[in-house]
């Protein structure tokens, strides 16, 4: 499938808080947590300007050493003469990153999915870190330490963790390290760097890459489809058309260019059947959302106007316009803090419509699109509470 080119936001080398993207993309925070925790956009916890220092530590180890009591008197005189005969290999707990005033350190696709089902974390393992190196932002990888105990199957025990310089002092002959700052981390406090940002409105605007998740590959026939176990926040709509884009344009072979009025104008006579018509629940099925559901779903191979170049770049059965619905609905109606029945939760529909807009679907097409992605069970009365300017379409 092709890549969509999108136009990016202002933010370059410097970093952007997340609340604040989410307001430039008009998306909820907690929208973007989840793509965050699908791998679509790596954040990172702000620990600059603290005095931390950052060292690549084996959770295990340092674990054990942090959790153990407190070495008595002795036990330190004998640590001491251990420490110094050459022959003694000591197994290596952490090492210093080599980097001051590092910036953050990066959550894990874990930590994010913590983030979106409870709105915090505690934390003092991190995967990477990042840090500003003549104006541009560098990820950090931790560093693996050799010693006695280090083998292959422990390499992913190392992280990145952190703890106050002011402890430094003697930590050192008894092998100890200072305690590792646990911290205490809430959604809006992250950040994203402005490179990754350009990267995740690449990827949402590009709405195969957007859905991965929500599409398999069908090894036997070599298609790719909608998983069968559809998410709870696709509507009954949307679902509808899935199913038709299935039943009239899914198949091993290349269908002859001859069937495709036939199977246009079975989609049609679908589309017009009074099982979709129910499906619109506490809105009218106006024609033109009709017309604009039965072109949503024919595939670009079937499509007269299309240029050669686009039907060769974009074979899969399933059209852009129907990624790009399952890519709005899962950006807009599928985060846990959305509650069908209380309208302040709802995405707003103008943002619906910018992003819409964004990725090429206009005009009338627009609110059709909208109507087609909205749950059935979610209650009307308003467009929830409006979020701040500037716009999504000012982002792209």
């Amino acid at each position: 499938m092709p890549s969509v080119q999108s136009q990016h936001p202002i933010h370059s080398n410097e970093s952007i808080r997340i609340d604040v993207l989410a307001r430039d993309l008009q998306l909820s925070v907690t929208a973007i947590l989840q793509c965050a925790a699908e791998g679509m956009i790596p954040l990172f916890f702000s620990i600059y300007p603290h005095d931390y220092a950052c060292i690549s530590a084996h959770k295990k180890r340092i674990d054990a050493d942090q959790d153990a009591s407190p070495p008595t008197a002795n036990a330190k005189k004998a640590k001491t003469r251990a420490s110094l005969k050459p022959e003694t290999k000591v197994s290596i707990k952490g090492i210093s990153m080599g980097v001051d005033e590092i910036e953050g350190v990066v959550l894990s696709l874990e930590d994010c999915q913590q983030l979106v089902h409870r709105g915090r974390l505690s934390q003092r393992y991190f995967p990477a870190a990042v840090w500003k190196n003549m104006g541009a932002y560098e990820v950090l990888w931790p560093t693996r330490g050799l010693g006695t105990n280090t083998t292959p199957s422990d390499a992913d025990e190392w992280q990145i963790a952190c703890y106050d310089k002011a402890q430094t002092a003697d930590s050192n002959i008894d092998g100890r390290f200072p305690a590792l700052i646990n911290f205490d981390i809430k959604s809006w406090q992250l950040f994203a760097t402005g490179e990754d940002v350009h990267r995740f409105i690449d990827i949402i605007h590009h709405s195969p890459e957007c859905i991965s998740s929500l599409l398999q590959h069908d090894k036997d026939t070599g298609l790719t489809d909608v998983i069968a176990d559809r998410p709870a926040y696709f509507s009954e709509k949307l679902i509808y058309l899935i199913e038709a884009s299935e039943r009239f344009w899914r198949t091993k072979t290349p269908i002859d260019p001859s069937e495709y009025e036939d199977r246009r104008k079975k989609v049609f006579a679908t589309i017009g059947s009074d099982d979709f018509e129910s499906l619109f629940v506490k809105e009218k099925l106006h024609p033109g959302t009709r017309a604009a559901a039965a072109k949503f779903i024919e595939p670009v191979f079937a499509r007269e106007k299309a240029r050669e170049d686009l039907k060769e770049g974009w074979t899969s059965y399933l059209s852009p316009e129907l990624c790009k619905l399952m890519a709005a609905a899962k950006l807009f109606w599928s985060a846990p803090d959305v509650v069908l029945d209380e309208v302040l939760t709802h995405p707003k529909k103008e943002d619906i419509e910018a992003y819409f807009r964004a990725v090429g679907i206009s005009g009338n097409d627009t609110s059709a699109a909208v109507t087609l992605i909205r749950p059935e069970g979610a209650a009307r009365g308003g467009n929830g509470t409006p979020r701040s300017e500037p716009g999504f379409e000012h982002v792209f």
